[in-house]
């Protein structure tokens, strides 16, 4: 019926309003990325920031008729950060030794830790300073859960 519709111009007022938020939250987030590809601190930062800013300012930008659409902006959110995490670490040189995991799984995991975090801080109204979650952010994801990672702990799964 979408497609009928559409075809005979006669598009939704729903639909179109829904792609204009997502086309609108695609090209805000991409506008406050970092502009250099890089996995630094300070380009990973600045991602989380973003994100941080981003979602909170979903919170006020989108009228409660709207906000059935959030979940799609969201996702929208989420993706682009994995696409940017992927080039970032496509682009870094090949290692002897191997990564320790795919660059699509280490993308898919990171993105969803920043999605994650940024998420929860937008909708903490009273928590920490976006800059405080960002730090926290970044110790987790370049020093792991406890911080043996630093130390050059390896994590091993054993079968059941």
């Amino acid at each position: 019926m979408l497609a009928r519709e559409a075809v005979e111009g006669k598009l939704d007022p729903r639909v179109r309003r829904t792609r204009e938020l997502l086309v609108r939250a695609f090209n805000e987030l991409r506008r406050r990325l970092p502009p250099s590809p890089g996995l630094n601190v300070e380009n990973f930062k600045a991602l989380v920031l973003a994100a941080c800013e981003y979602l909170a300012g979903l919170n006020t930008a989108c009228s409660w008729k709207d906000r059935q659409f959030r979940p799609l902006i969201e996702a929208r959110v989420q993706n682009e950060l994995y696409e940017v995490l992927l080039g970032w670490i496509e682009a870094l040189p090949q290692r002897t030794d191997g990564r320790p995991a795919t660059p699509e799984v280490a993308a898919s995991a990171v993105s969803w830790a920043i999605f994650g975090a940024g998420l929860q801080w937008s909708r903490n109204g009273a928590g920490p300073a976006a800059d405080e979650v960002a730090d926290q952010v970044l110790k987790v994801i370049f020093e792991g859960l406890d911080g043996s990672a630093a130390r050059s702990h390896r994590l091993t799964i054993q079968a059941p």
